[in-house]
């Protein structure tokens, strides 16, 4: 079975030719498309996932990844969180790098 094959991506935000790029990509790799993000969608795809166009609800509750996500999605499936962004929690604060993983409290 062909990494993509259980996938249906939907591209937002790409110029012409680098769409047609894409989605020759994604067939060959087997995986599907679509022009909306509708519920048989599994992925977004844009091309920066650090500055999102403008998304709809639907497309925001998509698994969201980029150009290079896509990319490493078709050799190797664990690689494809790297690159991936999840808009319902894009809002969450992010942890500080400083910190350390111990919760207890000083006294």
């Amino acid at each position: 079975m062909a990494l993509m094959e259980n996938c249906v991506f939907c591209f937002r935000g790409f110029k012409d030719d680098k769409l047609t790029e894409l989605i020759k990509f994604v067939q060959e790799k087997k995986g599907g498309l679509a022009k909306a993000p509708t519920s048989k969608v599994t992925h977004l795809v844009v091309p920066d996932v650090a500055n999102l166009p403008k998304l709809t609800k639907a497309a925001q509750k998509k698994k969201i990844i980029d150009e290079e996500g896509l990319k490493n999605m078709s050799t190797t499936p664990k690689t494809m969180s790297t690159a991936s962004f999840d808009a319902a929690s894009a809002t969450a604060a992010k942890p500080d790098p400083t910190s350390t993983s111990d919760n207890s409290a000083t006294s």
